[in-house]
């Protein structure tokens, strides 16, 4: 209840900064500077209570901060100022470690000052939404086939919804793309579904067929119902060995058998695995990725997310298939201890992009005392700053930690994911954006 427009802050909220829900709160309250004091309630934009930790790593993106004011629905209602200044920030629907509090009633003092300035992703559509309320229409083609359920991500471009197929009642993801949004970037969209038509693997999203208009571009899509690694971590914080061993097995599978194909995927982070029935693993959103030259031919291309990027993306001395075995390597290294290697305690992104060139990080106790040395000495292969030293996919599938990993684990990986997601029945297949680190 704030006077319009009401100032946003951004929060940047992961494992290691966010270690409790009190905490969190006054982090807030240090940010948004209520006229009332201290933040005593936070809200989603939907007008449900975030209580705990775990409702601010769901799938929405966007929060009000109250001190003891009352609130009310026109609270939730956002003005086209505020909706403007969000949508300067608000790239993508995936969930990454970055949240927006948008505050409600703050002080003069408070108004020229601002947040670090962290990249966000956010969801505007939190909440699955009947294809009634949105009122779509499907093309006579693709209706004939397909029946929709309900809206599961919106993105900058695209909307994905769940569909049913008539005649087989089979549940897939049907992602629509607006290709009057996407002027530009049609190579990127040419460049992903390309790469979906090839591609085949179990631990892999499948393309299932495909509609070209002249306005929009349908992709029906394996619908993946688990959630995706994001949630499990924000639910487990960190796994034993031998569950993150499977998960690492089954990455590590999908990229040897991308690689093998010459296609780097520049994107590889928990928001991007999916996870399936019985624990399986499956990496998504192709949108980053490419077909490398041949010839060996680097790639210049500055593109990825801050915390998994490689040292020499940032570089810019040229890059290749090494880049995703990277990214790999800090999702281990989450895995098993709940936080990423490389951090910056003051959230600068400069700082943290100095670890990342210079490899700098460790393995802190108590964190990492009851975790093998194999572990340890399979992410320092991963997280090798020269490329030429650093593990292959391949090597990671036999590396000596990973053996019978993915036998050892199945069971009990199978239901600690469904423990951990039973809450989240969404599926976790989005229209994705742009990538959080750019040029």
């Amino acid at each position: 209840n704030g006077v319009r427009p009401r100032k946003a802050v951004r929060v940047l909220l992961n494992h290691r900064t966010a270690r409790s829900f009190e905490q969190v709160l006054d982090d807030i309250t240090q940010l948004v500077k209520l006229d009332s004091g201290a933040v005593r309630k936070v809200f989603t934009l939907n007008a449900k209570p975030v209580t705990c930790l775990a409702d601010l790593f769901g799938s929405e993106d966007i929060f009000i901060a109250y001190g003891l004011e009352k609130h009310s629905h026109d609270d939730f209602d956002l003005d086209s100022e505020e909706w403007k200044s969000l949508n300067g920030t608000v790239r993508t629907p995936g969930r990454q470690e970055h949240r927006w509090i948008a505050n409600g009633r703050t002080s003069p003092a408070s108004e020229g000052s601002s947040a670090a300035s962290f990249q966000s992703s956010g969801s505007l559509s939190p909440t699955p939404l009947r294809p009634t309320e949105l009122q779509v229409r499907l093309p006579e083609a693709v209706a004939r086939l397909y029946s929709l359920c309900e809206m599961l991500g919106d993105g900058n471009f695209a909307q994905v919804f769940q569909c049913v197929h008539r005649d087989t009642g089979v549940e897939y993801a049907l992602k629509v793309i607006d290709k009057d949004k996407c002027k530009g970037k049609e190579q990127m969209i040419a460049n992903e579904v390309a790469i979906l038509r090839r591609v085949q693997h179990r631990n892999i999203v499948r393309l299932v067929e495909e509609f070209d208009f002249d306005s929009e571009l349908y992709l029906v899509m394996e619908l993946v119902k688990g959630g995706d690694l994001f949630d499990a971590i924000a639910a487990a914080s960190k796994f034993p060995e031998a569950e993150a061993g499977r998960l690492v097995w089954h990455l590590a599978g999908a990229l040897a058998y991308l690689h093998a194909l010459s296609i780097v995927h520049r994107d590889i982070k928990p928001e991007n695995l999916l996870v399936g029935g019985g624990g399986l693993l499956k990496l998504a959103d192709f949108g980053l990725a490419v077909q490398l030259p041949p010839g060996g031919e680097r790639l210049f291309t500055v593109c990825g997310t801050p915390t998994y990027v490689a040292p020499e993306i940032l570089a810019e001395t040229g890059y290749g298939l090494e880049v995703d075995v990277w990214a790999m390597g800090v999702i281990m290294y989450i895995l098993l201890c709940g936080f990423p290697p490389f951090v910056s305690q003051s959230s600068n992104q400069d700082e943290l992009f100095d670890q990342i060139l210079s490899g700098r990080f460790e393995f802190m106790s108590p964190y990492w005392d009851d975790i093998s040395a194999s572990a340890k000495e399979l992410i320092r292969g991963m997280l090798q700053v020269e490329v030429g030293e650093r593990f292959t996919a391949a090597q990671v599938l036999g590396h000596p930690w990973l053996e019978h990993r993915q036998e050892e684990g199945s069971v009990r990986t199978s239901w600690r994911m469904d423990l951990h997601l039973e809450d989240r029945p969404r599926s976790a297949i989005e229209a994705k954006g742009a990538a959080s680190v750019t040029s």
